[in-house]
């Protein structure tokens, strides 16, 4: 009550009102005659620290203040917590501190049921925001027996750490139906844990008998836990798990950021009913063992990382889709809004692939699916994918620098690479091979398909096939053909499989050219011409190409002579009139159109060519169009010689005007139009509609419209109209070849072209580098030969043309025959498993080295430079890379191989090595076989060194005698074979006397220790000779760890020992006593010597010496506990067998330093220096 009081008053009077209440010290349920241990006295019975401050500060049955209790009853207990409350404080912002480890028990399948709902119910209310936690759940199977497996899974999430520690199920003060820790062997030091235990007394800490299980954990040496909710009696589970909604409400949502005991209250505020018995019951005793200050982890801001990118393992570029696994984490805090992922891919060529943006909720972790489409990009070869999220920060976060994630790698294809003759190249024998290579390098074995022809469409009747030819990943096929000289063939090729499988066809062609000089590249068919753009170029014959057209729209309208007058009748250009004359003329009207020139009308002085007056808005001055009155015998005259100057293929159009009877004209003006091809017009009777549209010399272009002379309306009544757009040619255009190369020298470029005096050209030559960056080496050349000898192949291996072309007077191109490079290629150097692919495991421990023998060969034209070789070993969490030089070259054809030899340390679990084959300073026209991959398992080191101690040669158990100078050997041994422990930083020593706190590190640069080695074994040994101890208790403590951080079991090593400096020895003890056939003697000897003399006399009981033992018989002797070596057989000393019965025996010791006598519980069993050894059978 004194408590309560106190409480009371600060609440009413203090300076500052309190809100926390801290009880540190044990308590005691029953105080009665207990007095002097009830350190912190509790209220209540059953025992309730919430009763202390309930109805204070205005509650009812909640507590007043937010109360915990440190139930210590030493100085030391109350260190050791302290301690795991400053590791505590200094948790890092980690994922794992949202993790809940829910853990349901039950006695019966509907007990088992209903507690695992009950858990699920809490993990839903602290599943989004604003905690947003993770769940692992542990559940008992009631069919079968509780075993160790479930305490094995509970430990193992402890020690990797777990925000909430929550359980239902049956208990006890000492126990809980599911173990939840073995104690001696819990290792979470760095992530002490939080526990809401749910069950019977589960909090009672107020025994008077032995320290609860509740207590054990909250005082465990630097492991267990930090803070501990319990009941401190009985409890029923539906109302432990509305107690728990409640609070679980409070601490992850309502009252998030707020101390554990705090969020307790505030849930037994609510949850309360003083109506229900059972509610008043549980609301009172429910009690946090722990610092009630103390908090769940709860940062103010979110913290997005992205984790990982998993590329789904055996896909290859064949595959429709390439899906990737994304694992994104929210480390802190939950908000219910969405985050911005943008996804990115970069392909081996460099181009990008950019998903559409999404928006998604993190809350705690999740995984996203991904597919990139893979049809018609160059998906195969080395990939970027890049992830973001979050990138324009609209959603602030604690820190940024997790919100970017890169994953390159190696996408293999399934399908075919062509690897010689290369594309568009020129071969200069009659010896043809073809060779392919599967994009899977490692393939066994495939059936391949070739065929060639002299047509890019396989449908000529020179057309050759393979037939099924079955090889490994490199297949070739021999034609047998006699080439022509300068001609281009076609060959295509692919797998014996479905096309989206990888069975498409691929396609390459070649030029023959007898004796060529060199190595190049040419084209000259339209059928090569598939990576050519073209810029206002019509490319559908390439090597007849033309200016693109563009088309003049025209426009006729016309009407009968008795249709109404306010209807237009006139030709319109693109929409726009071409004369101001009236609409009301007689006879007809043309209008001619240069072919060449857009819209440019045929004209010559003459008065039928209306002038269109200044200030019209229309053409000024002749406008070209010629009315001529047909009933006039002079204006048919100048018609017909109208229609005799104008040009071949000029476009003349022309329409009716009135008084306009076609059908009555002269012959000799019929005869002019039925040149151009007019058929229709000498049928025109007057007054009737009538236009026309003709390309003179073209027969084939005439297009007239008349009336419709199926109508009711008569024809000289109807309107009648019609359009007709005219091509015109450009005059300019242009194009750009694709990218030639890679070459490790450039020589000449040819454009073998046939033009007229009227055209043209300019010649650009691009550079690209290896970054696919391009830049213009030479502008404006318009030499069909080109000397490129003086481009630096190293800094642009590759090369494009541009060509521009103008022909302002013909409109045409030139005729070209062939465009060639000539040039020096780069070598083909590919991975060659068929020569060898030798595996040493596959699976291996970590530590062990991954080798791999595999073959090369040089598929190129040329000898190759220097070669360098990349490696990386990629795991999920992990990566190393390596670079190296090989010693040799490889000329053309020839094959050598290497040993890749890579170290796992560090690696564990499921890896990707992949390997890779460069020339220094050069590309390759080929990339995908310079890349190899294969997957290995690592298993990793899990098991900690084992430590080994003996003093002066012999194991001591806890707390035994030893010499004041003892020769202490450690030894640590490791069962790794590879991972080898040969550093002093792996083990360290430290000592203290049980009278200090603390301990004091050994360092190996002193005189005391010496460390060395076993060759051959994975041990580290230790020499200790310490100075001389004084008298007193101590331990040793030894902390070793291997190579790969593990750490011993049960933490450090620590053995203690006891040291007396005084000269003295026990008496000797038989063992066993009575014995019946064999018995050695005991004793222990204190102080640093060894006695000189030592006699052991064995007599009847009349006193006849039977049997005389000595020093030496006794064998090593040592300071501290001592078996002897001597093993006495119960005989004489002739060796006859002593019968059964009692006999006496002494020890006789001399020494010089003065010997003393040491006391033991075993003297009143001797007199006069003498004891007794019973014999019996």
């Amino acid at each position: 009550m004194g408590i309560k009081k106190f409480c009371a008053w600060a609440i009413a009077r203090g300076n500052t009102k309190p809100e926390y209440l801290l009880l540190l010290g044990k308590g005691m349920e029953i105080s009665k005659g207990n007095f002097n241990n009830n350190l912190v006295p509790t209220i209540g019975f059953p025992a309730s620290d919430n009763m202390l401050t309930s109805g204070l500060n205005g509650s009812n049955l909640e507590p007043g203040l937010a109360t915990g209790r440190v139930p210590a009853k030493t100085n030391e207990e109350v260190e050791n917590y302290l301690n795991k409350l400053k590791v505590y404080e200094q948790l890092p912002n980690e994922n794992w501190r949202k993790k809940l480890l829910h853990i349901s028990g039950g006695n019966s399948s509907s007990e088992n049921t209903s507690f695992f709902n009950y858990q699920n119910l809490l993990f839903e209310s602290a599943r989004r925001e604003f905690f947003g936690a993770g769940l692992v759940r542990v559940r008992k199977n009631v069919v079968n027996p509780v075993t160790d497996i479930l305490t094995d899974k509970i430990m193992s999430e402890t020690q990797l750490g777990t925000g909430l520690i929550s359980y239902l199920g049956h208990g006890s003060s000492n126990t809980t139906e599911i173990i939840l820790a073995d104690l001696n062997k819990l290792n979470n030091e760095n992530k002490p844990a939080i526990y809401l235990v749910n069950g019977c007394s589960t909090g009672a800490a107020f025994s008077t008998q032995s320290s609860s299980l509740s207590e054990q954990f909250i005082l465990q040496k630097r492991s267990g836990a930090v803070l501990w909710i319990g009941t401190t009696s009985e409890g029923v589970a539906s109302y432990l798990n509305g107690a728990s909604l409640n609070y679980y409400n409070n601490w992850f949502k309502n009252s998030y950021g707020e101390s554990v005991s705090k969020g307790l209250f505030r849930g037994l505020k609510t949850y309360q009913n003083p109506n229900d018995r059972l509610n008043v019951a549980h609301t009172r005793q429910y009690i946090v063992l722990g610092d009630p200050f103390l908090k769940f982890y709860s940062p103010d801001k979110p913290d997005y990382d992205i984790e990982s990118i998993i590329i789904s393992p055996g896909q290859t570029a064949a595959n429709p889709n390439l899906n990737i696994q994304i694992i994104i984490k929210n480390l802190a805090k939950a908000l219910n809004n969405k985050v911005t992922l943008k996804i990115s891919r970069r392909l081996s060529d460099n181009s990008e692939v950019n998903l559409p943006d999404t928006s998604i909720n993190i809350f705690n972790t999740d995984t996203i699916n991904v597919n990139f489409n893979n049809t018609n990009i160059i998906s195969s070869g080395n990939n970027r994918i890049m992830i973001q999220i979050n990138p324009q920060r609209l959603v602030e976060e604690t820190n940024y620098f997790n919100n970017t994630a890169i994953k390159d790698f190696f996408l293999p294809g399934n399908g075919l690479k062509i690897i010689s003759p290369f594309n568009k190249s020129i071969v200069k024998n009659q010896t043809l091979k073809l060779q392919v290579q599967s994009e899977n390098l490692l393939t066994n074995s495939a059936e391949y398909f070739f065929e060639i022809d002299t047509t890019p469409d396989f449908n000529s009747v020179f057309r050759k096939e393979s037939g099924l030819i079955s090889s490994s990943s490199i297949a070739s096929w021999n034609p047998n053909i006699n080439m022509e000289n300068n001609k281009i063939y076609y060959w295509r090729t692919r797998l014996n499989l479905d096309p989206l499988r990888g069975g498409a066809w691929i396609y390459s062609s070649f030029t023959y050219v007898q004796d060529f000089q060199g190595e190049g590249y040419n084209i000259g068919h339209e059928g090569q011409l598939g990576d050519f753009t073209f810029d206002n170029i019509n490319a559908v014959r390439p090597f007849l190409m033309s200016f693109n057209t563009s088309n003049m729209l025209t426009n006729i309208k016309t009407r009968g002579d008795d249709a109404p007058t306010n209807v237009e009748k006139r030709i319109r250009i693109d929409g726009l009139a071409i004369s101001y004359a009236s609409i009301e003329f007689n006879g007809i009207t043309m209008l001619a159109f240069n072919p060449i020139n857009y819209a440019e009308r045929f004209q010559y002085p003459s008065p039928y060519n209306y002038i269109n007056p200044p200030g019209s808005g229309f053409y000024a001055g002749p406008s070209g169009q010629y009315r001529y009155d047909i009933r006039n015998s002079t204006d048919l005259d100048s018609l017909v010689r109208y229609l005799n100057q104008i040009p071949k293929g000029h476009h003349i159009i022309g329409f009716n005007g009135s008084n306009a009877a076609f059908n009555l004209l002269p012959q000799y003006v019929l005869d002019e139009f039925r040149k151009l091809g007019l058929t229709k017009l000498e049928t025109i009777k007057k007054g009737e509609p009538y236009g026309f549209w003709v390309t003179k010399g073209n027969l084939g272009s005439v297009k007239e419209i008349t009336a419709d002379y199926s109508s009711s309306i008569p024809p000289a009544l109807q309107l009648i109209s019609g359009d007709n757009p005219i091509s015109y040619p450009g005059k300019n255009g242009s194009l750009s070849t694709g990218i030639i190369g890679p070459a490790k020298s450039w020589n000449k470029l040819e454009f073998n072209l046939e033009n007229s005096i009227n055209d043209n050209f300019n010649i650009t030559v691009v550079g690209v580098d290896t970054l696919n960056n391009q830049i213009n080496l030479f502008n404006s050349i318009n030499n069909k030969i080109v000397d490129i000898s003086q481009i630096n192949a190293k800094n642009y291996p590759y090369l494009k043309f541009n060509y521009q072309f103008n022909n302002n007077v013909e409109a045409k191109l030139p005729k070209t025959n062939f465009l060639r490079v000539t040039y020096q290629p780069v070598s083909d150097i590919s991975f060659y498993p068929e020569l060898k692919n030798e595996q040493y495991k596959i699976s291996l421990d970590e530590g062990d080295s991954i080798k791999w023998n595999i073959g090369l060969k040089n598929f190129g034209p040329v000898i190759s430079d220097s070669l360098k070789v990349k490696y990386e070993l990629i795991s999920s969490n992990r990566t190393i890379t390596k670079n190296f030089k090989l010693p040799f070259l490889l000329n053309v054809n020839e094959t050598n191989n290497i040993i890749i030899h890579v170290p796992t340390i560090g690696f564990s679990g499921e890896c990707l090595l992949k390997v890779s084959i460069s020339q220094i300073g050069l590309k390759e026209e080929n990339i995908f076989n310079n890349v190899i991959s294969s997957n290995y398992t690592i298993n990793k080191d899990k098991i900690p060194p084992v430590v080994n101690v003996t003093f002066d040669g012999k194991h001591i158990i806890n707390g035994e005698l030893v010499s004041p100078n003892p020769h202490i050997k450690i030894m640590s041994y490791d069962d790794n074979k590879f991972l080898l422990m040969r550093d002093t930083s792996l083990i360290e020593l430290s000592i203290r006397n049980i009278n200090d706190n603390n301990f004091k590190r050994i360092y190996f640069s002193g005189p005391q220790l010496s460390f060395s080695n076993l060759n051959g074994a994975n041990q580290i040994n230790i020499d200790y000779l310490p100075e001389k101890f004084v008298d007193g208790n101590y331990t040793l403590k030894i902390t070793s760890k291997d190579v790969s951080g593990n750490k011993q079991l049960n933490n450090d090593f620590e053995i203690d020992f006891e040291v007396v400096n005084k000269q003295s020895i026990t008496n000797f003890y038989p063992y066993p006593n009575p014995v019946s056939d064999k018995m050695k003697f005991v004793f222990t000897l204190t102080g640093d010597k060894i006695p000189e003399n030592i006699k052991i006399q064995i007599l009847t009981v009349s006193g006849r010496v039977i049997k005389e033992i000595s020093k030496e018989e006794l064998g090593s002797i040592r300071i501290g506990n001592n078996i002897s070596d001597y093993t006495w057989d119960c005989t004489d000393d002739f060796g006859n067998r002593l019968a059964n019965g009692v006999y006496f025996y002494k020890v006789d010791i001399s020494d010089s330093s003065n010997i003393k006598h040491r006391e033991s519980e075993g003297d009143k069993y001797f007199k006069n220096k003498m004891g007794k050894i019973y014999i019996i059978k």
